[in-house]
């Protein structure tokens, strides 16, 4: 239960009567009414005192006491509020912030060591000018993490390639040309295991770590002096690892690598089955080839007479008018948004979208869906044998001791009914509202899915977020409307769902998980399949796992 400040301030005065029979008015400000403190500064409407706050104290002790005790207070807004106050102070007084700053380090055990001395001798340079309190601030926001050394895969370009296409200069080619690059002839299998380290690229990532740690002396305020001398030692071990980023590696290896060097034009791709296998081609048989694919397959990709910036604006109203507010942070320009999602700023708030609908379908049409195969062995042991396995409990017929059955959704996202999608969510949200008298789920940001339905819609927490069935539908709306990707700057229309949409996948398997739901509760499905007296989950495993289904009996 949270208390206001009066309430907190009269418990005080109470406490403080019964220790010393003293009666009047305390100040929060006091040492031993840091709890007052805290209250007060995470009120709605407080301001503090910087006379009071500051005194028999030095400035950076005051802004970090103040931190560490809004941190104990409990209450998303009540933090939100303390934590305004505590921003401004560090701030305006010039000292290291709250935001813990995260270094990717080499895995190279001499990197990770110069990189945490840079970091102590800057934390000791600030508390030798603000008070030695401030030497454990500083290293309790800092962090280090492991980045996995670069793999020569990281030089296949067919991403950054694709953007680039002309669509008119492939219109205008030659038709016997088109022909020619349609049989691939250019295409090579560049042979070897492109899975091995880059020794090229580790200087690179120590390049970054220097410029990272130079960022942060800088906002931090490290002193200049303080500031090189950190830095030198890391710039001199990139100089040695660009110098002997060639010659470091044995002579079988380099031998080795030059053989799968590409030509500085060809496009480099990923093999389908082998990601240790590279193919190689001239940029103009990789845009042909593409631009063929797309407008033959007239099945999944319809041309649009929309340009990429036309694109843009429709994905940026779209998702806008789906985006929950309370989850906007910043103001974002339709001229800044682009046509990709990958660093689309709604993005993680999409995820959790997914995540509450996830929820929704669990709670009302479970179906075959299963979404971690843990729970394969616990549901395989409920399995119900016949008293005569050879024969068929329900007709008597001669049959096999047990059958198995494995199958794939051929094509799944292309075969989804955008139109369906939208229904089935629809029959879920009237289910879940019948049934328990709910128009809401509570989902966690971040870590292992979890949930529950139910919630209060105005809820502002740091761990968890509450969407409402309405928002959920207009999320899922806007995700199967967004069916558009983007040829060079032609804009074409998918059919079905995007493979790799935000909400793509769960879309799919909530229209799954219904239509299966609805076979296994009706009584047509049970009076054919299912001896009498028998459960489903005893006469039949199904198993679904996205596209895969099992199903064993």
């Amino acid at each position: 239960m949270q208390l206001s400040f009066a309430e907190v301030y009269r418990r005080a005065q109470q406490k403080w009567f019964a220790i010393s029979g003293q009666k009047g008015p305390l100040s929060p400000y006091s040492w031993r009414s840091g709890g007052l403190l805290a209250t007060w500064v995470c009120t709605k409407g407080a301001s503090v005192l910087l006379s009071p706050l500051l005194r028999g104290r030095s400035i950076a002790e005051a802004c970090i006491r103040l931190a560490c005790l809004v941190a104990q207070v409990q209450g998303y807004m009540r933090h939100s509020r303390g934590y305004q106050h505590v921003d401004r102070l560090l701030h305006r007084f010039r000292l290291p912030g709250r935001q813990t700053t995260y270094f990717k380090v080499p895995d190279d055990e001499r990197s990770l060591n110069i990189a945490r001395r840079t970091v102590r001798q800057a934390a000791k340079s600030m508390a030798n000018k603000h008070g030695e309190i401030l030497l454990l601030w500083v290293l309790s926001k800092v962090r280090f993490a492991w980045v996995a050394a670069k793999r020569l895969t990281e030089r296949r370009n067919i991403v950054v390639a694709a953007k680039s296409i002309d669509i008119m200069q492939i219109c205008s080619t030659n038709p016997f040309m088109l022909e020619g690059l349609q049989r691939a002839e250019e295409v090579k299998l560049l042979h070897g295991n492109w899975g091995l380290q880059d020794r090229q690229a580790g200087s690179g990532q120590l390049q970054t770590l220097h410029s990272d740690l130079s960022d942060w002396c800088y906002q931090k305020h490290v002193p200049r002096p303080t500031r090189l001398e950190g830095l030198r030692t890391l710039r001199r071990v990139c100089q040695q690892r660009s110098l002997k980023s060639n010659g470091s590696a044995p002579a079988a290896e380099q031998g080795y690598m030059q053989q799968m060097q590409a030509d500085d034009h060809e496009i480099l791709l990923q093999d389908d089955k082998d990601r240790k296998r590279t193919w190689g081609m001239p940029f103009i048989v990789m845009s042909s080839l593409l631009f063929l694919l797309v407008l033959r397959d007239g099945a999944r990709w319809q041309p649009t007479d929309m340009t990429p910036d036309q694109l843009s604006a429709l994905v940026y109203g779209i998702s806008i008018f789906a985006w929950p507010d309370f989850l906007r942070k910043g103001k974002v320009t339709a001229k800044s948004m682009v046509v990709s999602f990958y660093h689309a700023p709604w993005r993680k708030a999409w995820r959790l979208a997914g995540r509450a609908i996830q929820i929704i379908v669990q709670a009302t049409f479970p179906g075959f869906a299963v979404w971690n195969l843990q729970a394969f062995c616990e549901a395989f042991g409920q399995l119900r044998c016949s008293t005569d396995p050879s024969r068929c409990e329900r007709c008597g017929a001669a049959k096999h001791p047990s059958t198995l059955l494995v199958a794939d959704a051929a094509q799944m996202y292309e075969q989804i009914d955008t139109a369906k999608v939208l229904l089935a969510f629809d029959r879920a949200a009237e289910r879940l509202r019948l049934s328990k008298g709910l128009t809401t789920v509570t989902v966690r940001r971040q870590g292992k899915l979890f949930g529950w339905t139910g919630g209060e819609p105005a809820t502002r927490s740091g761990k968890f977020v509450v969407f409402t069935t309405a928002r959920l539908r207009k999320m899922l709306w806007a995700s199967c409307a967004l069916r558009f990707a983007t040829l060079g700057n032609l804009v074409v229309r998918a059919t079905g769902v995007m493979i790799g949409g935000l909400l793509s996948l769960i879309a799919a398997v909530g229209l799954l998980c219904q239509e299966e739901q609805v076979a296994k509760e009706s009584a047509e499905f049970r009076r054919q399949y299912l001896p009498h007296g028998w459960d489903m989950m005893h006469a039949l495993l199904a198993m679904r796992y996205v596209d895969d289904l099992l199903m064993v009996s």
